[in-house]
């Protein structure tokens, strides 16, 4: 049995890469898998340079994206999003930094 769980993590581990994704409710990280062919980063010389957003997956120039306020590194730099999920983000962080001030 254990050795099934220890071969089922290994192949996750070979089709996804694991990033830091910030829960609001937990005030955690948590691992968040994307699959290992999405280009997502959280710096870039080429503004025009195709990535993949680090929440849905789609593609944009980098330039046109935005820092994730979830998704970041161990060190706490965010990837790139897209402006859609920027929103999304943002509607949840202010929510969270308003509704403990009420």
């Amino acid at each position: 049995m254990m050795d099934e769980k220890i071969k089922h993590k290994k192949q996750l581990c070979e089709l996804k890469r694991v990033l830091k994704k910030w829960n609001y409710s937990k005030h955690y990280y948590e691992p968040y898998m994307i699959p290992i062919s999405w280009n997502c980063k959280t710096y870039c010389d080429d503004m025009d340079e195709a990535v993949n957003c680090a929440q849905c997956g789609r593609a944009i120039r980098f330039g046109e994206g935005y820092t994730s306020f979830e998704i970041q590194t161990g060190v706490g730099f965010g990837y790139c999003v897209c402006p859609a999920c920027h929103e999304k983000e943002y509607r949840k962080y202010y929510q969270e930094k308003v509704g403990k001030n009420e």
